[in-house]
């Protein structure tokens, strides 16, 4: 007569946590064996584990939320030994996810310009986006990426660009919002906004008043969608 064995809740409940710890060392070895074949030089590991991820992940949405996300990500670069405190390059393990997070120059230099083609946007960043940005040159890749940009194209051609009326005029608008008394005012917000009414005024033909109006329904909408993709992203 056969019998069935059956595990204590006991010893399913231990047998969890080390199941997952073994998974775990085992794709951080295949990740170390991946990585040895591939030139260049790894990072400082700022989180190492599952754990830690997740708790730099979850501070990061944190800091977005609270706008600290820059001076958050500034501190990063800090996080390893006194040796190494100068560095522009981190990582992060996540399971079989190598994340590396650059403020180098040269870096961001190759990514967007010299290699652009081999640092794809990807599918996971396409889903997040294009809710709010569509398939447009933001958040596409490849062919559909190519279309995208030859449509641009005219609207950045060497004589819209030397014309430089519309920058005049809203350079003159920013430079009227200034206080006059000597004051402190924060410029960011007022190049922030700036750089709204440029835009639209150059590829649509009409600003959206951002300068004249800082709590414009459009100002408000654009600023929030923004802070939210943000956290979005930095969850997934």
């Amino acid at each position: 007569m056969l019998q069935l064995a059956t595990a204590s809740p006991a010893r399913v409940a231990l047998a969890l946590p080390c199941a997952l710890i073994v998974a775990w060392f085992i794709m951080r070895l295949r990740m170390e064996y991946r990585l040895r074949g591939n030139p260049g030089v790894k990072g400082p590991v700022i989180a190492g584990n599952p754990f830690s991820a997740i708790y730099f992940f979850w501070e990061a949405a944190y800091m977005q939320a609270t706008n600290q996300l820059l001076d958050f990500y500034n501190g990063a670069f800090t996080r390893p030994s006194s040796s190494t405190s100068s560095t522009h390059l981190v990582e992060l393990l996540f399971a079989t996810r190598r994340v590396i997070i650059t403020r180098d120059p040269e870096h961001i230099k190759t990514v967007l310009t010299s290699k652009f083609a081999n640092f794809g946007k990807g599918q996971l960043f396409h889903d997040s986006w294009s809710p709010f940005l569509g398939d447009s040159i933001f958040t596409t890749d490849g062919a559909l990426w190519q279309r995208n940009r030859a449509l641009l194209r005219p609207m950045f051609t060497r004589e819209r660009v030397r014309d430089l009326d519309i920058f005049d005029r809203w350079t003159t608008r920013l430079v009227e919002k200034l206080p006059s008394t000597g004051c402190t005012v924060d410029v960011c917000d007022l190049f922030y906004r700036m750089t709204l009414d440029v835009t639209t005024d150059f590829l649509l033909g009409h600003g959206v008043g951002a300068l004249d109006n800082p709590d414009g329904e459009f100002t408000r909408a654009f600023t929030e969608v923004q802070r939210k993709q943000m956290i979005l992203t930095i969850l997934q």
